[in-house]
């Protein structure tokens, strides 16, 4: 999957996610703080989280608000998808990416779903 994601949508991740901790900077690698993300791997692996989201949510600014005030995953999970990242490690980048990556791959059969979890 291709990663390319603009660097406002960094910035405005960095900017949400200032709001929880800074786990956003420890997986770009920019923080000061020691992460269990693993470098590089890490960073493409939320670059291709935003990716899959640009793609299922339709702007930058659905796809952060996704990430962090998702009612529909809330309702179902338990908890926002930020809460895996940010209390997680590198194991919760990759299982949200495959899981998004599934639901990407399939959106033409599923648009209902799509609309209800991504685009309420």
């Amino acid at each position: 999957m291709q990663t390319g994601i603009s660097e406002g949508l960094l910035e405005l991740l960095r900017e949400t996610g200032l709001h929880s901790s800074d786990f956003i900077d420890q997986i770009l690698g920019t923080s000061t703080t020691e992460g269990t993300y693993h470098g590089v791997d890490g960073k493409e692996a939320l670059r291709g989280i935003m990716q899959s989201l640009l793609m299922l949510c339709g702007s930058e600014e659905a796809a952060v608000d996704w990430l962090f005030h998702s009612v529909s995953y809330q309702q179902i999970n338990g908890n926002y998808p930020y809460l895996a990242l940010e209390n997680g490690d590198f194991w919760s980048l990759t299982v949200l990416q495959d899981w998004l990556q599934i639901i990407v791959r399939h959106r033409a059969s599923c648009p209902d779903l799509i609309a209800e979890i991504f685009q309420k």
